[in-house]
């Protein structure tokens, strides 16, 4: 239940329709519970990627989003790569040398993410245009 409204929360602040981020984390949640690794682990929307998408928005679809649907086609193919390359990765068994990664690094990489995505909204927050 918690994770529709979350879907389209990021949906929206990636820039994009509240229905991409529904059909986006269903779609998600099908092919992780198809293919998981584990039936303890969680497939949903997270928000590691939102500042991504909304650069990828903002870069090819202009300010206000003039080129919507430009930005979209291009995020969608963007998309496809990712796949194809994490695919790959999951294939050649790459997933192991995560392990390897310091916790310090994986901490400051949440709180970056949670930073840029609290800085983006500042402005909304005190009315600036």
């Amino acid at each position: 239940m918690v994770a529709i409204p979350l879907a389209m929360g990021f949906a929206i602040a990636s820039g994009l329709n509240p229905v991409h981020g529904i059909v986006g984390g269903a779609v998600a949640s099908v092919i992780g519970s198809l293919f998981g690794g584990s039936k303890y682990q969680v497939y949903g929307p997270t928000a590691a990627l939102i500042p991504v998408i909304h650069g990828i928005m903002i870069h090819f679809g202009g300010e206000h989003l003039e080129n919507y649907e430009t930005a979209y086609s291009t995020l969608v193919f963007i998309s496809f790569i990712c796949a194809v390359i994490l695919i790959g990765m999951g294939i050649s068994g790459l997933g192991k040398y995560v392990t390897m990664i310091p916790h310090s690094i994986v901490v400051g990489f949440t709180i970056g993410i949670g930073f840029t995505i609290a800085m983006t909204e500042v402005s909304d927050l005190l009315g600036i245009r």
